[in-house]
């Protein structure tokens, strides 16, 4: 089965230290995988172990990115094999005041997902530069797979040789959501197992970032199927 984005929604964070995002109409059996990315203006985030992503049941945090000087973190979390109709996220962080939050949050319903054991690989990073990236990933487990990314940024997001979406193969991102101190973007790869990266590129502005990527498993993992092989012959 191809694994398809299903429908997606995007907002703004705003300054708030909690925020709801929610899907309508989600099958049963498919994945939903939320993206938050959040930048403080003074500087007082704590980790993202800390922070909570739940629709009633906890979200498995699958790739937490480092806080860069208390300035910006990201996280992507999962929840696998859910129930069929409306999932309301509720998104809350620690550390600082609302009145200095922004950010962005993505909320993805997948379908063509392994429903246990799906999360792969991740990688996460953090800076204070002109150059953020999550650094790559090892080797995928199957060729089947969707990456997704976050990026929160004290510094630019335009100018300079920067990329946005961002590149890293082998195939090309997608963009969800880009403002407001935040970029999100997904990809799915359907060759290959080659260890996987998104970079922005260069902007024009420095600042403090914080960046993740993660992948997940299809329910198959690419080529021909047993079944399609029997069916010519090949068996």
């Amino acid at each position: 089965m191809a694994i398809t984005v299903a429908q997606s929604t995007t907002i703004a964070l705003g300054a708030n230290m909690s925020q709801t995002i929610t899907l309508n109409g989600v099958a049963s059996g498919n994945a939903l995988i939320f993206l938050g990315s959040v930048v403080d203006t003074a500087g007082s985030l704590t980790a993202a172990s800390g922070w909570t992503v739940t629709d009633g049941t906890a979200y498995t945090h699958d790739a937490e990115s480092p806080v860069s000087g208390g300035a910006s973190a990201t996280i992507i979390a999962s929840r696998l094999n859910v129930n069929s109709g409306s999932h309301t996220v509720t998104f809350t962080v620690t550390g600082g005041l609302a009145a200095n939050k922004k950010g962005g949050l993505s909320f993805l319903e997948i379908s063509g997902l392994l429903t246990s054991g799906a999360f792969d690989k991740s990688s996460t990073n953090s800076g204070n530069s002109t150059t953020p990236t999550t650094g790559s990933t090892a080797a995928l487990a199957q060729s089947n797979e969707i990456i997704v990314c976050a990026l929160a940024t004290f510094g630019s997001l335009t100018g300079g040789s920067s990329h946005f979406p961002p590149i890293g193969g082998p195939g090309v991102f997608t963009a969800l959501y880009n403002g407001t101190g935040s970029d999100h973007d997904y990809q799915i790869q359907t060759s290959g197992t080659t260890a996987v990266s998104a970079d922005w590129g260069t902007v024009d502005a420095s600042g403090k970032w914080s960046a993740a990527v993660a992948t997940y498993k299809g329910s198959t993992s690419g080529g021909f199927l047993l079944s399609q092989l029997s069916n010519q012959g090949g068996f």
